[in-house]
């Protein structure tokens, strides 16, 4: 169960000490999962709870000039810390305010004051602080005049290159999903609550999940083969069914619904009610083929996930869904009409089916 707390101000959230990881932590790739893995053992060993810092929006994308694209959401971040053992989240607005705080005052009014630290993990190339004045070699020399320590985890490798969020993305731009996979140490997401559309596809044989990314830029774009986890397909002998993590109402930072996380409350992170990560599903997901884009023929204006889950029978709205990019078919394009636009469709899905092993459909 974790505690999430938003701001620099406020009660400490540790108040016997902590053993922190502090970091962007965007898709909590296999370098953060070692990271987190290092403070929850070094935690159990100090019989202190483990605690995460992070930051939203990123600290990259609050000074990009463009739109930073994101391998994970805030949801995302929030469950997977919650799933990797962690017991409190410091999950900080980046701002004006928090950007001007020199280091030496983000040492002693956030690590020391708000998250009690004894152990501070952090990367290799971690900086933090006004114009990124902080670095380790600063975090242990307030350490040892304050009375904490503070380490970095060695860089992990993948055949000798670094694994870090940048890589992940210019593997996604190729449309390596594979090589993504690896580095992030799960296969590349996207989820979110299914809302109701325009219809449109059903009308044309492909009722669809559709899923609003809002703020969230995604990396890739096009048309995909691919599996959708958190919904449960129609039964042997007939029988149909959904299973899937329902909004509740209750929201997360930044005002995404989903997931129960009250605000330094005292409330609790439900850490058993994912059902929207492909990461930690033990679940069957379905086999599908998906839109992601501003879909030009209709007169899109915001990206849109649509997802067709093949051979699916099933009320989805309200689910929170993952949907798994398997392979890319084609890049989005503008057609002449609804009728070209469904001919690819019907192509799209049949390649779709067979990249995931499926036997075409009758209609296809």
């Amino acid at each position: 169960m974790m505690r999430i707390a938003r701001d620099v101000a406020g009660p400490c959230l540790a108040p016997h000490g902590s053993v922190l990881a502090v970091g962007a932590l965007d898709g909590l790739h296999r370098g953060h999962q070692a990271l987190l893995a290092r403070v929850r053992e070094r935690a159990a060993a100090l019989s202190l709870p483990p605690l995460a810092i992070s930051f939203e929006p990123l600290p990259r994308a609050y000074f990009s000039r463009t739109p930073l694209p994101r391998l994970g959401s805030v949801r995302d971040k929030i469950e997977g810390l919650a799933h990797a053992g962690m017991q409190r989240l410091l999950l900080l607005r980046f701002n004006a305010a928090l950007a001007a705080l020199p280091a030496e005052d983000f040492v002693r009014r956030v690590l020391l004051a708000r998250a009690g630290a004894r152990e501070v993990w952090v990367g290799e190339d971690f900086r933090f602080g006004h114009r990124r004045g902080g670095d380790l070699a600063l975090l242990q020399r307030m350490g040892a005049e304050l009375g904490f320590a503070a380490h970095a985890l060695e860089t992990h490798l993948h055949d000798g290159a670094r694994i870090s969020s940048s890589a992940i993305r210019a593997a996604l731009t190729a449309d390596d999903f594979a090589a993504a996979a690896v580095l992030l140490g799960h296969p590349f997401c996207i989820g979110g609550r299914v809302v109701r559309g325009q219809q449109l596809g059903r009308s044309l044989g492909y009722p669809t999940a559709n899923i609003r990314l809002g703020r969230r830029v995604s990396p890739i774009q096009g048309i995909f083969a691919v599996r959708v986890h958190g919904a449960a397909a129609s039964l042997p002998g007939g029988r149909s069914g959904t299973s899937c993590a329902r909004d509740t109402g209750a929201s997360l930072p930044g005002g995404r619904s989903g997931t129960s996380c009250a605000r330094d409350t005292g409330a609790s992170l439900p850490g058993g009610r994912s059902g929207t990560s492909c990461a930690r599903d033990t679940g069957a997901s379905l086999p599908g083929v998906a839109s992601l884009g501003l879909r030009p023929t209709v007169g899109g204006h915001e990206p849109l996930l649509e997802a067709h889950l093949f051979d699916f029978n099933g009320d989805l709205y309200g689910c929170h869904l993952a949907v798994e990019f398997v392979r890319k078919l084609r890049d989005e394009e503008k057609f002449a009409s609804l009728d070209d636009m469904t001919r690819q469709m019907h192509r799209d899905a049949a390649a779709a089916r067979a990249l995931l092993g499926l036997p075409l459909s009758v209609s296809a």
